[in-house]
């Protein structure tokens, strides 16, 4: 009996001890599970700065598409009005308010010689908007002039202009929206011009001479497979197949 109590002695520290552990095993087994995984506000954090990049990344532009009209050709029987510019307010009902002039004030009458000149006077001194837009666009006013129609929407398409109407000197709007208003006698042939004697007519061939020069403008073209703006050269006279030959080249 006293070996068994003895036993029983050793035994019950023993047991106790198992329970002792036991017991400190499962108080402690919760936190032991939870440790590896993150609380729910550090969770909340990391999914939160996980998503800031695309919450303040910029909606994806698209591309607007204006109004547009293919180019009317020029009718041959199709007459502008004279500007009159430099006309009094009070004046503007009378005929002759139609001829002031804009550089020669000295001048009344409107001749060959002194549209022409006008006209490039007007082409070079516009200012505001993009150069290579307006050398596009006075290209294709002087297309209309010759009655070659693709070629002038031609010089529209490849520089990303839109024209509503369809007419020139009703406004041309480039790809940012901005619009490029051309007066129609620049365009269209005026009413009232009138013959030139024999001076004037030397004086008219010099103009023409000069206007027949082989200019050069710079033309700017948006490619349309990666929208990148490439800018060349174009002659005046220089064929549409010319043109488009260059805007490969330059693409390349």
């Amino acid at each position: 009996m006293g070996c068994c109590a003895s036993r029983q002695t050793d035994e019950a520290p023993v047991a106790a001890r198992a329970h002792s552990s036991s017991s400190r095993h499962n108080i402690t087994a919760p936190s032991t599970q939870r440790s590896p995984s993150t609380s729910p506000r550090a969770s909340h954090i990391s999914h939160g700065n996980h998503a800031l990049p695309s919450s303040s990344s910029p909606p994806p532009v698209q591309a607007i598409e204006r109004p547009n009209t293919p180019l009317k050709p020029i009718q041959p029987f199709q007459r502008s009005r004279l500007p009159n510019t430099l006309a009094a307010a009070a004046a503007t009902t009378k005929p002759s308010s139609r001829v002031k002039p804009l550089t020669d004030p000295t001048a009344l009458k409107w001749t060959r010689a002194r549209l022409e000149k006008e006209r490039q006077d007007w082409w070079d001194t516009q200012v505001t908007g993009s150069p290579e837009i307006w050398g596009a666009i006075r290209l294709a006013a002087q297309h209309l002039q010759a009655g070659e129609l693709q070629e002038a929407q031609t010089m529209l398409d490849v520089t990303g202009c839109t024209c509503p109407t369809g007419l020139v000197w009703r406004g041309v709007f480039d790809a940012t929206g901005v619009q490029y208003k051309v007066p129609e006698w620049v365009v269209v042939e005026p009413e009232g011009i009138v013959e030139e004697d024999e001076a004037e007519e030397g004086a008219g061939v010099e103009v023409e001479e000069e206007d027949e020069s082989d200019e050069e403008v710079d033309v700017r073209v948006r490619m349309s497979h990666d929208s990148k703006d490439v800018i060349v050269r174009v002659h005046k006279k220089e064929s549409v197949a010319r043109v488009v030959e260059k805007v490969k080249d330059a693409a390349k």
